[in-house]
């Protein structure tokens, strides 16, 4: 029984940290550290999944960062407002 609890209370998380990205605060990071948590308490941890999961945050990041510099970039800001 405490399985399930433990994944809905992660499922009630993600779906808080979704609508945080609604409104630009960092929810992904806050959907990672709960997926952290919940490995945490697992007896059978998968470390395999929680690496991939933050490659997939990684590359996610990055491509924003590059998208906000390519647009500050093309409207013309500087170097330093852009960063």
């Amino acid at each position: 029984m405490l399985p399930i609890l433990l994944y809905i209370l992660l499922l009630l998380i993600s779906l808080a940290a979704i609508s945080l990205n609604i409104i630009s605060l960092p929810g992904n990071w806050i959907m990672f550290a709960a997926a952290v948590v919940l490995w945490a308490v697992q007896s059978n941890p998968a470390l395999w999944v929680l690496a991939i999961l933050l490659l997939i945050l990684l590359v996610g990041e990055s491509v924003e960062l590059l998208g906000r510099l390519v647009g500050a970039r093309k409207f013309g800001a500087s170097k330093t407002a852009a960063w």
